[in-house]
C-alpha cells in the first residue's frame, strides 16, 4: 500500500522501469544544456564587466597623470575629486568579487521538491 495516498502498490514493469530511466536521463541532459547556457552568459557578462573595468582605470589612471604633471599647485577641490573618484571605482570593484570563471563558484542550490504525491 502506498504510503502517502493509501492505494494499493503495484510493480514497475521493466518497461516502466526502462521509459522512467530514459525519463530522468532527457532531463539530465536538459539540466546540463541549461547550466553550461547560463555559464555562458555570466563568462560574457564577466568578460564585460572586467572591460569596463579596465577602461575606466585607464580614464582614472590618465586622469592622475595630467594631475601629476601640472607644475603649479591644484586646488584641493581636484585632488579631493579625484581621491574620491578612486576610492568609488575600488568600490565599485568591490561589489562583484574576482572571479575568473563560473567554475570557481560554489555549485547552485535547488529548494526541495514540495507537493509529492503519487
Amino acid at each position: 500500500m502506498c504510503f502517502f495516498c493509501k492505494r494499493q502498490e503495484t510493480l514497475a514493469t521493466k518497461e516502466d522501469i526502462h521509459r522512467l530511466e530514459t525519463i530522468i536521463r532527457q532531463i539530465e541532459q536538459n539540466l546540463s544544456m541549461k547550466v553550461s547556457q547560463e555559464a555562458a552568459v555570466i563568462n560574457a557578462a564577466l568578460a564585460q564587466f572586467k572591460k569596463a573595468q579596465s577602461e575606466i582605470l585607464a580614464k582614472i589612471a590618465a586622469l592622475q597623470a595630467a594631475v601629476d604633471s601640472q607644475d603649479e599647485e591644484l586646488p584641493s577641490e581636484v585632488t579631493d575629486a579625484l581621491a574620491q573618484l578612486t576610492a568609488a571605482a575600488q568600490a565599485a570593484d568591490n561589489i562583484i568579487p574576482d572571479v575568473t570563471d563560473v567554475t570557481d563558484l560554489p555549485p547552485p542550490t535547488f529548494p526541495p521538491p514540495q507537493n509529492l504525491r503519487c
